[in-house]
């Protein structure tokens, strides 16, 4: 046991040196404010109110949130089990995450249960909530990423909301399916999932020597019925999104196998 204490204790030490060592000016706490108390942007259903952590609305009964347009739920499944451990009390003078994720279980907002989504919106993911929904494209070439198609295309792109279970950064689902309009029958299908890093991010950590203005940075994963796995990121300023490529993986050559289960399902194990 003394033997551990005496490094253990070495560390403390220098971490206790290196902080005092640091210029405070350079030990940033990112405190982001919902609203401003003096032009109160939160709209009809509420008042702004000045906190240390970061200004947040005050909404009436059922709304919560930036401008009190979204209705007071708790974002992450368990924000009950947190409220348990008393999170919503102790960390408060931190940061002020729990409020805004588990406002519903913290009580920082009255909910209405006749007013809440069937999956709510992460506070993180509101830059990318215009995301959300359909959309369609026809395209007169070929050309399609990561592969071209056989010949003109449509192409159908879904971005779901999803639930979050426990910390994590909340994504988004993506899914996208693209067919030939030449009667090829050439069909490339894209399932994975956005996930995004604002510059603006309250980690509830320190940041040492950032600067003052950012990108807010997002990422794509990806996978295809066409054997390739991609990651694209990128960044968003206001609602334009500029992508690059950045890893790709090729399944191709691989050899194939399929087990039959006994009742419906089947599974493709593949081997290089």
């Amino acid at each position: 046991m003394r033997v551990l204490l005496v490094p253990l204790l070495a560390i403390i030490i220098l971490l206790i040196s290196w902080c005092d060592s640091q210029d405070p000016s350079t030990l940033t706490p990112t405190i982001i404010h919902f609203c401003d108390k003096k032009s109160n942007p939160c709209g009809s259903r509420g008042t702004c109110q000045e906190k240390r952590t970061g200004n947040r609305c005050k909404c009436q009964k059922g709304w919560m949130g930036i401008k009190c347009q979204r209705p007071c739920q708790d974002v992450y499944r368990s924000c009950e089990r947190w409220k348990e451990e008393d999170r919503c009390s102790w960390a408060h003078v931190i940061s002020p995450w729990f409020e805004d994720n588990c406002a519903q279980s913290c009580e920082t907002c009255a909910a209405d249960l006749n007013n809440q989504l069937q999956v709510p919106l992460a506070p993180i993911l509101e830059p990318l909530a215009w995301l959300v929904g359909q959309w369609e494209t026809t395209s007169s070439s070929k050309n399609h990423f990561p592969i071209p198609m056989l010949g003109p295309y449509t192409e159908t792109m879904d971005i779901r909301l999803t639930a979050v279970p426990m910390f994590d950064r909340p994504p988004l689902n993506f899914s996208s399916r693209a067919t030939t309009t030449n009667g090829q029958g050439d069909v490339h299908v894209n399932v994975g999932f956005i996930t995004s890093k604002p510059f603006d991010e309250d980690t509830g950590f320190i940041d040492v020597d950032k600067p003052k203005e950012g990108d807010d940075l997002v990422a794509l994963e990806m996978n295809s019925n066409t054997g390739i796995n991609t990651i694209e990121e990128g960044i968003m300023k206001g609602m334009v999104l500029k992508l690059n490529a950045t890893f790709n993986f090729a399944y191709y050559g691989m050899e194939q196998r399929t087990f039959k289960s006994v009742g419906y399902l089947s599974l493709i194990v593949y081997r290089r």
